[in-house]
């Protein structure tokens, strides 16, 4: 019976190929950096500013903000899963345009 080991972040699957067994090695999950985002940045739950190899347990979340002039769109929370990814995309900003209108009529004198 011919079989091979798959990991995938910390989960151990064995596959036969003549019937399907699955056998869990389950230790912390963890999720990579989810990436930074141009104009933004990300903090982790407690506040501080994560390194860009750091790695987060399943159920920990970083939070995404961007510069001022800009927006976020999409997520701003990400939450790793204990399937090793992420809830959602990284959101990325964009920037605000305000729009400045000509003023009609007449000024007074000053």
């Amino acid at each position: 019976m011919s079989y091979f080991l798959h990991e995938f972040n910390r989960y151990y699957i064995l596959f036969y190929t003549s019937f399907f067994i699955n056998a869990f090695y389950s230790e912390d999950v963890y999720c990579a950096d989810p990436g930074r985002i141009e104009h933004g940045s990300h903090i982790d739950a407690d506040g501080s500013n994560s390194l860009p190899s750091s790695r987060y347990l399943h159920g920990q979340s970083v939070f995404y903000s961007c510069a001022e002039g800009f927006e976020p769109v999409g997520n701003t929370t990400l939450t790793c899963l204990p399937s090793g990814w992420w809830s959602s995309l990284p959101p990325f900003c964009r920037q605000v345009f305000i729009e400045i209108t000509r003023p009609t009529g007449e000024f007074p004198d000053s």
